[in-house]
């Protein structure tokens, strides 16, 4: 087993100016079209902190071609209004998310050497069954975005149910052989019998919980498409961030600071953000707005 490079909690090793970067291009492909996107690039200019929480950000994005900026700003620079206002929401949904995480990160320590190898071995596998979640979450972003901006709000609404049934399906799909065969996964990271023990806990209780997260997964990339960047947002910040904060604290120091009890804020706060995420989806139509226009 060789040396561990980077924490626990480190979800990446990009800093924060470069990760709301590519969160903004990201959405100068969903929202423009044919090759313009692809030969533009964004530089943050300023990323700083009020003391109210509220983060000011700047960015400049670089194009091409001269004759291509009218294009990006668009008419009373509604466009660009367009791109920040799906492409910030979800920078600051993974900067805070990321940097919560050291937080919970300290309550696992608290149990000692070998569930925190457990537990950073479940880390690695899980991540098996998230990211293709995360990657049909991104493909029904662009998707619901591009059709209600030819006005195919039907096609759009049809197509939520089919990322989620796909979502839903490839978790299914992973996540039964990864709960039979966990100990010899996590024996790849740690043969020790307590760290093995730990890793099989974990990845057979909170496994079955990705197809809870499948729904925040899902409906929050079509909110995303269709211009609704913010609830998503919201979600996950009460949720994955302060309702897990919330949950961390009131089990470790009144209810049962064990090490399953602690594992399960993860499946608690996706049971949470998903609920309301799908109660808001029901109730909007999704077709009133659009991103992009035809």
């Amino acid at each position: 087993e060789g040396p561990q490079l980077f924490p626990d909690d480190m979800v990446t090793d990009q800093p924060e100016r470069q990760v709301c970067a590519e969160f903004i291009r990201e959405k100068l492909l969903l929202c423009l079209q044919h090759e313009i996107p692809h030969g533009t690039a964004v530089e943050i200019t300023k990323f700083s902190e009020r003391d109210n929480g509220i983060v000011d950000i700047d960015a400049t994005i670089f194009c091409e071609k001269a004759s291509h900026k009218g294009i990006i700003i668009g008419k009373h620079g509604d466009m660009l209004k367009k791109i920040f206002k799906v492409g910030i929401p979800a920078a600051l949904q993974m900067a805070i998310t990321a940097f919560s995480n050291v937080f919970v990160q300290s309550y696992i320590n608290y149990f000692g050497d070998n569930f925190m190898s457990g537990w950073t071995a479940f880390s690695k596998i899980n991540q098996i069954v998230i990211l293709p979640m995360q990657s049909l979450s991104l493909a029904i972003t662009t998707f619901v975005g591009q059709n209600l901006g030819a006005g195919l709000g039907g096609r759009a609404k049809k197509s939520v149910g089919v990322a989620f049934c796909l979502s839903a399906g490839t978790a299914a799909v992973l996540m039964v052989p990864m709960m039979f065969f966990a100990p010899h996964l996590v024996a790849f990271f740690n043969p020790k019998p307590e760290v093995i023990r730990f890793g099989t806990q974990l990845l057979r209780i909170i496994s079955p919980f990705y197809l809870v997260y499948c729904v925040h997964d899902t409906l929050g990339g079509a909110l995303r498409g269709a211009g609704n960047g913010k609830v998503p947002m919201i979600c996950t910040l009460v949720c994955l961030v302060g309702f897990r904060q919330l949950y961390l604290y009131v089990m470790a120091h009144f209810i049962c600071n064990d090490v399953i009890p602690i594992a399960m804020s993860f499946p608690a706060g996706w049971l949470l953000s998903s609920t309301l995420v799908l109660i808001y989806f029901s109730r909007t139509k999704m077709t009133d707005t659009r991103l992009v226009d035809a």
